[in-house]
Formats: C-alpha cells, structure tokens, sequence
C-alpha cells in the first residue's frame, strides 16, 4: 500500500497537496500533524527520563529541562505562558518517589535494588525509543517537514 508507513503517508500527503513541504503549520486533521506532536511528545519524554537519570535531577527539574528543550520553541507564546503557568501549579514529586511508581513499587520498600531495576528498565525503553525517533527526524528531514 502506498500509505503502510510514516513516510509513505507524509509523502501521500505532501503528493496530495494536503501539506505543503517546506511551509510551516499542517492541517489539524493531518497525519503529518499527529506524528509531528506524537514525535516531539515521544522526545520530550525521551530527554526527561534522560535528564533526571544522567543528570540525577528532579523530576520537575527534568521536565522543564526538556520541555524548555523540545516542546517550548514550538508553541505560541499564549501557550507558553499556559504551559508554565500549568507546571508551576504541579506538585513535583521527588526522584525516588517518581522512581517508584515508574517501577510499580511502594516507596517506603523502594531500596537499592529496586532503583537499580527501575532504572534499568527506563535504560531499555530510551534505547528502544531512540533509533525510532532518530528515524522520525530523519523522515521529517528528507521531506523538508517541520522539525520534530
């Protein structure tokens, strides 16, 4: 089929007219538009883990991190101020507690051990999200599409 893949679609799309290469902004109804923010949503999450695992930090402080990072320079500024204006209203969690719950363990039995399997879990799942989204800049790349 001309449409069983990310890339056949978008160039179904672009060939159709329904988006423009190189010109910012996709219809709403697009498939270009769902895998545009479902690929900056999927990176987001990718650079938070990231960040609170390499960097140690907390996660609040990887959340801005990467939002600053990947979702910030695409949005209008009257979403910017809602998005800031929603993470300072968020009670941050702290690291173990965060860790926790990602592994599916009550953080008063949350050791050693448990951290260690927690955070090689969330290792495994960047690793296999990574070639993807790796592919997915690509793909918006060589169509001349928006950055993901």
């Amino acid at each position: 089929s001309i449409r069983d893949s990310m890339a056949s679609l978008l160039e179904y799309e672009s060939d159709s007219c329904m988006i423009v290469k190189g010109k910012d902004g996709f219809p709403e109804k697009s498939a270009a538009m769902g895998f545009l923010w479902l690929g900056r949503s999927l990176n987001y999450q990718y650079d938070m883990f990231s960040h609170m695992l390499d960097h140690n930090a907390e996660p609040f402080e990887a959340a801005r991190h990467a939002y600053d990072r990947d979702l910030k320079p695409h949005l209008s500024w009257p979403l910017q101020k809602l998005c800031q204006a929603a993470m300072t209203s968020l009670k941050p969690k702290r690291q173990k507690e965060m860790l926790a719950q990602i592994g599916g363990f009550q953080e008063e039995c949350y050791g050693n051990s448990e951290d260690q399997a927690t955070r090689r879990d969330l290792r495994q799942m960047m690793d296999s999200l990574k070639p993807m989204l790796c592919r997915w800049k690509q793909v918006f790349s060589e169509l001349d599409l928006e950055a993901i």
